[in-house]
């Protein structure tokens, strides 16, 4: 467990990687989700940072938001954020808001999303 609250951080070949594992729905859990994950960013400065939303079934279009702000203080160091893993449904909240493929890189595996850090 990593010392931020809601946030699964590990390593893999040098890319940092957060595994979500809840349905970011109710305010409170998006507000947490949001804080924990700019503290975070802003404390670790991970380089390369994937969120990985495998175990998420729902997720809130304000949600998005605070995935907005950190990848603008990711870019600001000049880091790079992908997601990755995320359900049809997820995918389609991304989709709507025109947000894949302009604002985030979403890849369909973790691996992939690896192997594209690397190149």
């Amino acid at each position: 467990m990593s010392g931020y609250e809601g946030l699964q951080v590990g390593q893999h070949d040098g890319v940092t990687v957060v595994e979500l594992d809840t349905a970011l729905l109710e305010r409170n859990e998006v507000l947490d989700f949001v804080d924990s994950l700019i503290a975070f960013v802003e404390t670790e400065q991970p380089a390369k940072l994937l969120i990985d939303f495998r175990k998420v079934t729902r997720f809130s279009s304000e949600a998005i938001g605070g995935l907005i702000r950190a990848n603008r203080r990711i870019l600001g160091y000049n880091g790079k954020l992908k997601l990755c893993g995320m359900s049809p449904l997820v995918r389609m909240v991304f989709g709507i808001s025109r947000l894949d493929g302009t604002v985030f890189t979403i890849h369909d595996a973790a691996s992939d999303a690896v192997a594209a850090f690397q190149a």
